[in-house]
């Protein structure tokens, strides 16, 4: 999309002004500023065909435990949904094509703090609470002795 004059294009401080910015998406109509959002460098990486083999070895396992019969049941299938909410996230603005739906930011090196929070969903259209999952180092000593006893012990 830029033409390179001798390789090389001259902006002050290596980057191009407002102006020049304003110029370029008038010359451009298909690019649009857009507010990116963040996903992970591994997240990126995952294919159509990495998620077609998942769902084949998937498959083959249950046929290979003989446990086909579950998934007729959709009480017996869920789906879980895990999200992270950023304590103070950080996405800019980008350039993208006129159109795109989803426009994202590969995160580099570690997030910010968050709270995770896993939605889980049955087939059968029952919602189950939500685990939230706080940010901690370590577990505090305090805790120890509570996670310990009352582990598998959760009722609603």
């Amino acid at each position: 999309m830029i033409t390179l004059i001798q390789d090389q294009i001259l902006f002050k401080n290596n980057r191009p002004g407002n102006g020049w910015i304003k110029a370029f998406l008038r010359r451009n109509p298909q690019v649009r500023h857009r507010q990116s959002e963040a996903v992970s460098a591994a997240s990126a990486c995952v294919t159509e065909a990495d998620i077609r083999k998942w769902f084949s070895e998937v498959g083959a396992y249950f046929k290979e435990k003989d446990l086909s019969e579950v998934l007729k049941n959709p009480s017996r299938v869920f789906n879980g949904d895990e999200t992270g909410f950023q304590i103070c996230p950080a996405t800019g603005r980008v350039l993208a094509e006129k159109g795109t739906k989803n426009v994202y930011t590969i995160e580099k090196g570690t997030s910010k703090e968050n709270v995770t929070v896993m939605f889980t969903f049955s087939a059968s259209g029952e919602i189950y609470a939500p685990m939230i999952v706080y940010p901690y180092k370590r577990i505090p000593e305090k805790n120890y002795s509570v996670s310990t006893t009352t582990m598998g012990d959760c009722k609603e």
